[in-house]
């Protein structure tokens, strides 16, 4: 999980919709190279009071979903390459709001096939799964 960053073991793990479009690392991944990660949710942290206190954020009415990815094929070592991907987010909806200002982009099962294929005016189907009504239900941990 995670794009190289250079020759270093830093990696970026999520890249933000609204400026994915302008970073050079991401540019050849947006149309081909879209993955979609498989989840039954995904955790976050609400800062308060100087603790971080955990969150466990799902669909209300689906067991299962998925998080809009890219991903890329970067060099290990002297011969090898190896796939990775980061996770796009998206400010977070008013739902979310309280607990996180970003939430990963979550994509419905049924839209997963278009995620996918789709080739052309990827920051309209990037704002039509961000505008998408949805139910969350969030457990505190």
């Amino acid at each position: 999980w995670g794009y190289m960053l250079g020759g270093s073991s830093r990696r970026i793990i999520n890249a933000r919709t609204e400026t994915v479009f302008e970073k050079p690392m991401f540019a050849g991944s947006l149309s081909v190279q879209k993955c979609a990660i498989p989840c039954t949710g995904f955790y976050e942290w609400q800062k308060a009071g100087g603790k971080s206190n955990p969150f466990f954020i799902s669909l209300k009415d689906s067991p299962f979903f998925y998080l809009g990815g890219l991903y890329n094929r970067f060099r290990v070592g002297s011969d090898s390459l190896a796939a990775r991907f980061v996770v796009l987010t998206a400010p977070a909806d008013s739902s979310m709001q309280t607990i996180h200002s970003r939430m990963p982009l979550m994509i419905p099962p049924d839209g997963k096939e278009r995620w996918l294929t789709q080739k052309e005016d990827i920051p309209s189907l990037i704002e039509s799964f961000q505008s998408a009504p949805r139910a969350l239900e969030i457990k505190a941990l």
